[in-house]
């Protein structure tokens, strides 16, 4: 039965009692050797990729993990065997992870979504500090690397501050976040406006506004002796104006003006000026009176 050799492919011919059986080479297979053997192609692994070759004897099938996942166990490559099973095991991919992140001067993690692949991580600088360099946002890559570089927070810096008329700074500890300036104002000068006392804040600016010091409003009475008439006089200071003022005139007779400098007293158009006495009145509060005392007359007004 044998003669001539039934088996094809190289098969290897056995005599039976009216029959014959067929030893076929590698890579075939049924009775007569013709039909080439096969691999199943293996079950789907998830988060994987592959290239192959084919499925039949000494062909490969290549696995790769996608993106983001890395081969924790098996065999990338298999190679289909002539029992028709492929050699080595299925590979498993597990998602990447990325190492803690790490820690930022001056600055919080203000969220994060986790520390595997395709996670994200966002910085936020503290109050008072802002980003001068690196990334805020960074996200976990297939490198088991978070991307970008660490940020950097630096304190904020308030401009210098303003000149003030009239008045100094008296005291100022820098012109970083939280740092602090007073101004005073000038001897004979006051506050009318804004704030003496300001702090740098973390929007870079001053806060309060900058400070007005204004000449003190003063009154200045002048008094004569009794022994002639009886002149009530002032001058009212405004910033840099100088106002002479006639009050009144207490007894008859002739009346004189009398003009005042407040800042050194000094009496001018005078011919007996130690006739006369000066009194500095403050311009908040004026009451009206009329008295005698020691051989003066005076009076006051109110403003």
């Amino acid at each position: 039965m044998c003669d001539p050799n039934p088996c094809q492919n190289n098969g290897t011919c056995v005599d039976l009692t009216d029959s014959f059986n067929c030893t076929c080479a590698p890579g075939w297979e049924d009775d007569n050797c013709t039909t080439v053997m096969t691999c199943d192609y293996p079950s789907i692994v998830h988060h994987t990729t592959n290239v192959s070759s084919g499925n039949e004897l000494d062909d490969t099938i290549t696995f790769s993990c996608t993106v983001g996942y890395e081969n924790i166990s098996g065999d990338s490559v298999r190679t289909c065997r002539c029992d028709g099973n492929w050699e080595g095991s299925p590979i498993h991919c597990a998602i990447v992870t990325c190492p803690n992140p790490p820690d930022v001067a001056f600055a919080t993690i203000s969220s994060q979504t986790g520390s595997n692949y395709n996670d994200s991580i966002t910085y936020t600088c503290n109050i008072g500090y802002e980003s001068t360099g690196g990334t805020l946002d960074r996200k976990c890559n297939e490198n088991k690397l978070w991307d970008g570089t660490p940020p950097v927070c630096t304190i904020v810096t308030c401009p210098n501050p303003p000149d003030v008329a009239f008045a100094t700074i008296s005291s100022q500890t820098g012109s970083n976040y939280n740092d602090s300036i007073t101004y005073t104002c000038n001897i004979g000068y006051e506050s009318t406006d804004g704030t003496l006392d300001r702090k740098c804040n973390e929007n870079k600016l001053w806060d309060g506004t900058p400070p007005m010091c204004s000449k003190k409003n003063t009154i200045t009475t002048i008094l004569k002796r009794n022994s002639g008439p009886i002149v009530a006089g002032g001058l009212m200071s405004f910033g840099f104006l100088l106002i002479p003022v006639v009050f009144c005139c207490l007894l008859k007779g002739r009346s004189k003006e009398k003009y005042i400098d407040t800042s050194s007293h000094e009496v001018s158009n005078s011919k007996e000026d130690e006739d006369y006495h000066v009194y500095d009145i403050p311009s908040e509060t004026y009451q009206i009176y009329r008295g005698r005392q020691f051989g003066y007359e005076k009076t006051s007004i109110q403003q």
